[in-house]
């Protein structure tokens, strides 16, 4: 045998009992734990139109807005008529002469009132949950944009880390490949290490345990199919690739807009299955969208969304440009669908939130909010339909998101409580 392998048979059962028994007791309920719970908010920019074809309340088809969901209708919900009360209220106001873009992202995901015309007044529901469950990760949240940044004024942010408190997710994949990656040590090298020890340490069991008493042999037999344990649940372990780092790449460029996003969410992906973040959030865009959807023959988003000189007078080109961003969605619940985790996919363990500013992008109003919530967290929500919320602030699906990640809020109630009647009934 190695002599690196040897053991004598004191140090082996002193090994079991005075680190053994109780500190494999310990690893191995580490190892039984759940696959862990993630995160994603996936904002997109302006929402939907007037004539917007959303789907029906019910079991029945998605639509065309959101075919492209359909493969994963197990793990989807889609929620039709939610409001944002604060943006409603502002806009109708006029206050500190919002037009709804001032409020469109600072009180989308915050339920509650902007401060100023410039900055969120809390944090928003990504961090709430970040909170309760991202400190065992090297980053609590993290942000990725897909050009964000088009537009100057600062208000255009979706995420807040509190009141006033802004977070500004990072638009240059280089950049983000450094912050996520530079450092990191591949999980699959550890874990090759780990089991090379356990199968040292399994040999050494076997050329020791004819020379044991019946008692020690109980022992080490524990011991051993403890270890046996954790190795069968090393292998079911999300794979961990560290991937290779992406070329510069102007990422200000429209034409460039989907090569940018592939990417971010390639890097957002790896993140997730790596255990750097459980809680994130990718920002395409803006609540004034300048983008110049070109590879599909279509305008610049915010001139679509008014129909600036007659850019879109029948809604087919916003029709395509929302399709697409359903296409993006679809190809990352395919990675995580992919990634097998346990007795599942990460899909099962994730939730993720599509979501946008405006129900009619023209008059920029947030009535009639049309979400997705895909992923079931281990099927803590009843999925593969369309819900009527009938009106329900944004805030009530925050209180039911926080309350699957078991987030204590107060009274039950996410934001201000004026506007949470409290969780939907989603499970």
């Amino acid at each position: 045998m190695n002599a690196k392998w040897m053991l004598s048979r004191r140090a082996l059962l002193g090994g079991i009992g005075a680190l053994g028994l109780s500190a494999l007791t310990s690893r191995t309920a580490r190892a039984a734990t759940p696959a862990a719970k993630r995160f994603v908010v996936f904002y997109t920019p302006e929402g939907l139109w007037g004539r917007a074809p959303r789907p029906a309340p019910g079991n029945g088809s998605f639509g065309p807005l959101f075919e492209a969901l359909e493969p994963h209708r197990s793990h989807v919900a889609i929620f039709r008529n939610l409001h944002n009360p604060y943006q409603i209220a502002s806009k109708n106001a006029g206050r500190n002469g919002d037009d709804g873009h001032h409020s469109g992202d600072l009180e989308m995901l915050s339920g509650v009132s902007m401060v100023g015309n410039n900055e969120a007044g809390g944090p928003t529901v990504d961090q709430v949950v970040a909170n309760a469950i991202g400190g065992s990760a090297p980053y609590s949240a993290f942000h990725l944009g897909v050009r964000r940044t088009t537009w100057g004024e600062g208000r255009y942010r979706a995420f807040w880390k509190a009141a006033r408190q802004r977070v500004e997710p990072n638009d240059d994949p280089v950049s983000a490949y450094n912050q996520l990656f530079g450092n990191f040590k591949k999980a699959d090298d550890k874990f090759d290490l780990r089991k090379s020890v356990l199968d040292g340490s399994l040999r050494d069991f076997d050329a020791l345990e004819s020379s044991l008493s019946s008692a020690d042999r109980v022992r080490v037999e524990q011991y051993h199919a403890q270890l046996r344990d954790i190795e069968r649940r090393l292998s079911t372990t999300v794979s961990c690739e560290v991937p290779k780092r992406p070329d510069a790449i102007n990422y200000q460029d429209t034409n460039r807009f989907p090569e940018v996003g592939r990417i971010q969410m390639d890097l957002l992906l790896v993140a997730l299955r790596c255990g750097i973040t459980n809680v994130a959030g990718i920002q395409w865009g803006n609540t004034n969208d300048q983008t110049v959807y070109s590879w599909l023959g279509c305008g610049q988003g915010h001139a679509m969304s008014h129909n600036t000189n007659g850019a879109d007078p029948d809604g087919s080109k916003k029709l395509k440009v929302r399709r697409w961003y359903a296409e993006q969605l679809k190809y990352f619940l395919d990675q995580l669908a992919a990634t097998p985790e346990g007795s599942g996919t990460m899909l099962d363990s994730t939730a993720v939130l599509f979501c946008s500013e405006f129900g009619e992008c023209n008059g920029h109003h947030a009535s009639d909010l049309t979400w997705v919530l895909a992923g079931n967290l281990g099927g803590y929500f009843k999925m593969g339909r369309v819900l009527d919320c009938q009106g329900r602030a944004v805030n009530d699906l925050f209180a039911s998101i926080c309350e699957a990640f078991g987030v204590s809020l107060p009274n039950g109630k996410f934001g201000n409580p004026a506007f949470c009647q409290g969780p939907l009934p989603l499970t």
